[in-house]
């Protein structure tokens, strides 16, 4: 399985017109030391050295910092993790980038990618190789699906929920899902419509029908969410785990 960062990194919000939600988060980060606003810097490195005990076979990270001026020290940290990681200054911000990473992807030779256009969504689990029995499933079932799996990773209270027929979730998000194998690991899912959720792991052929399939024009593309306007997603399987693998830092204030 090869990471795959690829992330803008700043402390501004990205959302910054949400002032429900604003409003919210200063009660919080105001009324708390432990919720305390942090560099966003320190999340993204918090969130890499998380990923650094997992065994990948390789390490892409594309990123671009808000302050430039903290790019070589940046570069020493993330080597620190990942000695053999291939860095590039420049985040992806269009369907062409995304293919010239795919591109790369694809010439490093694994067919799991583990996708993270965010940086604030660190593993958690004590066991580092949590997912063996996953790929295993995914596996067992792309031949059939045309390599069109996925393993969610992250979102585990909504992915959980909305893999659940007759969860408001499920009715409100993706009611056409089902659930077509179940055991003690996972619960795979199947999405007629597709799934461009960017916090998955991906097979590199189903990476490729996303940013490949269509022409998004010049478009500004920052993660697969934004293909939705662009591309018909093919039929999908959704790997779905049964306990929390990675959190996200920030909780889920924007289910609010």
């Amino acid at each position: 399985m090869i990471l795959y960062f690829d992330s803008y990194i700043t402390d501004k919000p990205l959302h910054q017109g949400w002032q429900k939600l604003r409003k919210i988060e200063r009660k919080v980060r105001d009324g708390c030391q432990t919720y305390r606003t942090q560099s966003r810097l320190d999340i993204t490195k918090y969130t890499l050295a998380s990923y650094a005990q997992i065994d990948w076979t390789n390490v892409l990270i594309r990123y671009e910092l808000e302050d430039p001026l903290q790019t070589k020290e940046f570069d020493r940290y993330i080597l620190s993790l990942f000695p053999k990681a291939i860095i590039m200054h420049t985040r992806s911000d269009s369907q062409k980038d995304y293919q010239k990473s795919i591109e790369l992807l694809q010439k490093l030779g694994d067919e799991w990618i583990f996708c993270s256009p965010n940086n604030d969504h660190p593993f958690i689990d004590v066991d580092k190789d949590v997912f063996i029995p996953l790929i295993k499933k995914a596996n067992s079932l792309k031949e059939k699906y045309n390599n069109n799996i996925s393993i969610a990773y992250s979102h585990f209270p909504e992915v959980n929920c909305s893999s659940q027929t007759g969860h408001l979730m499920n009715l409100s998000y993706c009611s056409n899902t089902k659930i077509i194998d179940e055991d003690k690991n996972c619960r795979s899912v199947l999405y007629p419509n597709g799934n461009l959720d960017s916090i998955q792991i991906l097979h590199i052929d189903l990476l490729r029908n996303w940013f490949f399939s269509d022409d998004c024009g010049e478009a500004r593309i920052i993660r697969p969410e934004n293909l939705a306007p662009h591309i018909k997603p093919p039929v999908q399987v959704v790997i779905v785990p049964k306990h929390e693998i990675i959190r996200h830092y920030d909780g889920y204030m924007h289910t609010i």
